[in-house]
Formats: structure tokens, C-alpha cells, sequence
């Protein structure tokens, strides 16, 4: 074997031992962990800031956290198992169980009531019929807020406009819909907290209130955890470790408001570079509530929408959707 060719296989014997040990380390030695710069989020906030999952972990495992806009890109991550748990929506954790064939699954609660529909303050709707012609950012094409949303404007006899109908429908990243509704180019957001607090607060829009008995109420899943059976099959003590983290930030949460109120300011704004207005957070936690607890009947009613609405042709079953895990 000449030199040329020694070299060569030298070479592609080093590349296959790296790429073959990074995998197994990241496999074994990292929990990633998926989530929001959001309020709904907020545990993954906390959690991270206070180092709460490090400080249960073995000495050998590292916990890294990956920021998303919204679910469908998460859901994305998931199926190409780059990350391991998440922080979801309850439409995306829908989406993936089915994609999925079963493999992702809601292991916990998270909050709930933590989505708002807002107007330009600039604007005369009123009534959802004032919606006609109207222009409506979403944070992404199939999560919650977007499925939410039309099922809303159905309720109501309106259409989008993909569907050839009148109201427009649009994605835009949260941080950015407080510069397109100044410069006039939105008319509302259906977004989640506390990006919808944030601009009632600067003045810039107003609530939009509309007769729902599941969208905005108590009882209204906007966060849920997932997880894969197949990285709970090799890590089941790592995901308890992470559980019992999510439920001492749920604590935490609930025992100290004003503590937790800025972690989630400074955490937000160093993942977006946006800054909140002062005070959008507590009129916020007065009905933005946590628990990792799920709210099966709130997240089950989602998956009949998402069916409603033509996104799948059958309902989930909620025997393949849930894990229970919390009680062990």
C-alpha cells in the first residue's frame, strides 16, 4: 500500500471513530432539553437559571438547553432526534405522538391559560366579525395558537384565507409582532404569554375578548413536557431526575412570584434581545397558571380540533398520548 493510500485510511479510520464517539456521548452524557422563550415555558426558565436539573444529575451528564419560536419546528427536532425532552404546546405534542407513531408522549403538565388573542389598539374590531380582511400573526403554521385560531374563526363563520376565505393568517416570530402592529402591517396576534401582556402593557394593543369555553380559560392546556419511549427506554433515570427538576420549578414558581417574575425577564431577554415592559408579568400571574399535572380533558379537546380542522383524519386515542411517570 503506497503512502497516498495509507494516509486516506488513516483519515477516514478518524473520522468514523469521532463521529461514532460524539454520538455516543451525546446519547449518554446529555439530556437536551427543548423549550420556549416564553412564560408558558417558564419552568425550562427557571430551571436553567438556577441550575435546578444540574444539581440532580450524575456528575457525567450535562443538561443543554435548545430554544425554539414555536412547536412545529420543535415537533421537527424531535423526529430527528436532536433533542430529548421538551416543552411544548399541546397541538405540536398532538403532532408528534402521530408522527411519531406513538413514540413521543406527554409525560407532564406545565401551564395553562397562558395564550392571548390582541388587536391593535389602533383598531376598530370589535366583534369576530370584524375580522374580514383583517391581517393575524400567529407564531407558527400548525401549533397551538394557529389551530386555536381557526377553529375560533370557524366558530364564528369566518375563513382563512389559504382556505379562500378573507382573514389572513401569518407567522411571525413573538418578539417581532410589537414592530408590525406599530408599523400597521398586523391587525391582532393570537401569541403566548408574555409577549400578549407585554403589549397590552405598552398600550400598543388591547384584549380581545371572545365567548370560548376552552381558549383562554383556566382549565386551557398551553404548555405541556414530552419525551420519546425510545430515549426513556435507554435514560428513565435521567428523565425522572429531569421530572423531579420541572416539579421543583413549578414550586418555585408558585412560592416565589416576585423572584421567579425576574428570572423570566432576564431569560427572555437574553434569548430574544427583547426587553418586557414593567409590570407585564403581573397581571400575567394572576391567571397564568402552573402545574405538572396535565390537564387530559383540556389537551384531548385540542385533539379533537386538530381533527375538526383537517389537520389529521382521527382523533388521538389518549391511551397512546399520555405516560404516566410523575407518581414514580
Amino acid at each position: 500500500m503506497n503512502k497516498v493510500k495509507m494516509f486516506l485510511l488513516i483519515l477516514m479510520i478518524a473520522a468514523f471513530a469521532i463521529t461514532g464517539c460524539g454520538k455516543n456521548d451525546d446519547a449518554v452524557k446529555k439530556i437536551r432539553i427543548a423549550y420556549f422563550p416564553n412564560a408558558t415555558h417558564a419552568q425550562a426558565l427557571i430551571m436553567k437559571n438556577l441550575q435546578l436539573l444540574e444539581a440532580k444529575l450524575p456528575s457525567d451528564v450535562e443538561a443543554e438547553y435548545v430554544p425554539f419560536n414555536a412547536g412545529s419546528s420543535e415537533v421537527e427536532a424531535f423526529l430527528s432526534g436532536h433533542v430529548d425532552v421538551g416543552y411544548i404546546g399541546p397541538i405540536p405534542a398532538i403532532n408528534a405522538n402521530i408522527k411519531s407513531e406513538g413514540d413521543i408522549v406527554i409525560i407532564a403538565g406545565a401551564a395553562h391559560a397562558g395564550a392571548t388573542l390582541v388587536v391593535s389598539s389602533n383598531s376598530e374590531v370589535n366583534v369576530f366579525k370584524d375580522f374580514e380582511n383583517k391581517r393575524i400573526a400567529i407564531p407558527q403554521f400548525g401549533n397551538t395558537q394557529h389551530v386555536a385560531l381557526l377553529n375560533l374563526l370557524s366558530e364564528n363563520g369566518l375563513v382563512d384565507a389559504l382556505k379562500g376565505g378573507n382573514v389572513e393568517i401569518v407567522p411571525v416570530k413573538n418578539a417581532e409582532v410589537e414592530a408590525m402592529l406599530l408599523k400597521g402591517e398586523l391587525d391582532a396576534a393570537f401569541i403566548p404569554e408574555p409577549w400578549g401582556s407585554d403589549l397590552l402593557q405598552k398600550g400598543i394593543a388591547r384584549r380581545f375578548f371572545y365567548e370560548s369555553v376552552l381558549f383562554g380559560a383556566v382549565d386551557d392546556t398551553t404548555a405541556v413536557v414530552i419525551t420519546s419511549k425510545e430515549y426513556l427506554g435507554d435514560h428513565l433515570d435521567i428523565v425522572k431526575l429531569f421530572l423531579a427538576a420541572h416539579i421543583e420549578a413549578t414550586n418555585y414558581l408558585k412560592d416565589n412570584p416576585d423572584d421567579a417574575k425576574a428570572i423570566i425577564t432576564e431569560e427572555i431577554e437574553n434569548a430574544t434581545g427583547k426587553s418586557l415592559a414593567p409590570g407585564a408579568l403581573d397581571q400575567l400571574f394572576t391567571y397564568l397558571e402552573f402545574d405538572y399535572v396535565p390537564l387530559r380533558e383540556s389537551i384531548m379537546n385540542y385533539a379533537r380540533i386538530f381533527t375538526d380542522e383537517g389537520f389529521v383524519d382521527e382523533v388521538v386515542e389518549e391511551d397512546e398520548l399520555f405516560l404516566e411517570l410523575l407518581n414514580e
